[in-house]
C-alpha cells in the first residue's frame, strides 16, 4: 500500500472514531478495534493522536 493511501485510511479511521465518540459519548478501545478490524494498539495510537490534537479526552477504559 502506498504511503499516501495508508495515511488517508488512517485519517479516515480517526474521523470515524470521532463520529462514534460524538454519537455514543464514550467507546471502549476493544470495541473500536473490532469495529475497524484493527488491533487495540492501533486504536490507542489513534486516540493518542486525537488527544494531542485536543479533539478527545482520554479516560481509563475508554475515551
Amino acid at each position: 500500500m502506498a504511503k499516501d493511501s495508508k495515511k488517508t485510511l488512517t485519517e479516515e479511521r480517526r474521523r470515524r472514531i470521532l463520529e462514534e465518540l460524538r454519537r455514543r459519548g464514550a467507546v471502549r478501545t476493544l470495541d473500536l478495534a473490532r469495529f475497524f478490524s484493527v488491533s487495540p494498539m492501533t486504536i490507542r495510537n489513534d486516540l493518542a493522536v486525537l488527544a494531542r490534537r485536543g479533539l478527545v479526552e482520554r479516560v481509563h477504559g475508554g475515551a
